[in-house]
């Protein structure tokens, strides 16, 4: 069972796992058995009697039962009308007999039955196995690398959704995954930072910003970076160098964009920060409702007598947080170079021609890089 790029996996939702597609919904639920036998169609009852109740609901899902028996013996791969009331059939001595089925007509129950498969689960060796081929597959790499780095990486993320309360926190995508597994470059520059030590490594930071033109001040460049109280006052202080540099530029350059993800009240007092420090800055307007045309518009400059250069501006400073940057389209305000203090995020492909990462560093060095490249 394989999701495709654009299908959606719900953990722990109707079933154990929820696969919704564009024109289709299906709930699978996993059984390991491995210290029992498949006998009859009774030994499926649990699974099979909820699968049925979510199908009384009024639900149209297809529904896969996914099994692992030590001996499958003649297990079908479907089953038919009378083997699902074979299944849903119970005697206990206090109750008698219980039919789970009823009320569910034979015409309802012959649409459950084609939209119910069951396979064959495999043992749990050659699970491991095809899931570091997958792996491997998907992350372009060989399996000591999966062995070393993804399979612990997928567990943790499984798990950490699936011990949620909030459904939509359950909810990812294909990409999502492997976008959460890309950590190999992550290593990579701690790795070197060791090795070459803490300030050759900044150094040579500097230089790819350099050699990448985003020290260039007439393109869009911005940064972005998650702030909170122990990083405030040094983050209040990059906004400042980085605006510092606009005024005495010539008027084809842009001012810098700083995008933020940030608890509200943290964000608050960056913005209070730099209006005490008379920073001009422009925001859209986010705190009221935030206005694309707003934040987007250049800034109105007066220049140096006949020359070129600026000497006040109605804003040297663009400043946002990450929520109401993703509600401008590329054609809105595109960003020609932008830096990610942190880990990469699949949003920032499609809103940057071209993105840097920086990581390992404290805050006050990330300022001392971004104030030499500003």
């Amino acid at each position: 069972m394989a999701a495709a790029h654009t299908d959606v996996v719900h953990i722990e939702g109707i079933e154990d796992i929820d696969l919704h597609a564009p024109q289709a919904s299906e709930a699978v639920q996993v059984k390991y058995l491995a210290g029992q036998k498949y006998a009859s169609p009774k030994s499926l009852r649990e699974p099979i009697r909820l699968m049925l109740d979510h199908y009384k609901t009024g639900a149209r899902w297809n529904y896969v039962l996914y099994i692992h028996f030590s001996d499958f013996g003649n297990m079908p791969d479907r089953l038919d009308v009378a083997q699902v009331k074979q299944s849903l059939t119970k005697k206990t001595r206090d109750e008698g007999t219980v039919e789970y089925f009823v009320g569910v007509h034979d015409a309802d129950l012959e649409d459950f039955c084609s939209r119910l498969r069951i396979i064959r689960g495999d043992a749990f060796e050659t699970q491991e196995t095809a899931l570091i081929d997958a792996l491997r597959v998907a992350m372009d790499c060989d399996g000591d690398e999966v062995l070393a780095i993804y399979i612990a990486k997928v567990r943790e993320f499984i798990h950490e959704r699936a011990r949620s309360d909030d459904p939509s926190v359950r909810t990812v995508t294909r990409h999502e995954l492997i976008d959460s597994l890309t950590v190999k470059d992550f290593l990579f520059d701690k790795w070197q930072m060791q090795k070459i030590g803490a300030d050759r490594y900044l150094a040579a930071q500097k230089r790819k910003l350099r050699s990448s033109n985003f020290h260039d001040p007439t393109k869009k460049r911005a940064v972005y970076l998650e702030i909170c109280e122990n990083s405030l006052d040094e983050t209040v202080r990059l906004c400042e160098a980085l605006a510092g540099k606009q005024l005495g530029r010539l008027k084809s350059a842009h001012p810098w964009t700083v995008i933020v993800e940030g608890a509200p009240d943290i964000v608050r007092r960056l913005k209070v920060g730099l209006v005490r420090s008379d920073i001009a800055f422009n925001d859209g307007h986010e705190d009221l409702e935030f206005q694309s045309q707003a934040f987007t518009e250049p800034p109105i400059i007066n220049t140096r007598g006949a020359g070129d250069k600026i000497q006040r501006s109605s804003f040297v400073l663009r400043l946002v947080t990450q929520k109401s940057f993703r509600v401008l389209t590329p054609t809105q305000f595109k960003i020609s170079r932008l830096v990610s203090i942190g880990d990469e995020q699949a949003w920032m492909n499609g809103a940057a021609d071209q993105v840097i990462t920086l990581r390992h560093f404290e805050p006050a060095a990330y300022r001392q890089l971004m104030e030499e490249i500003a």
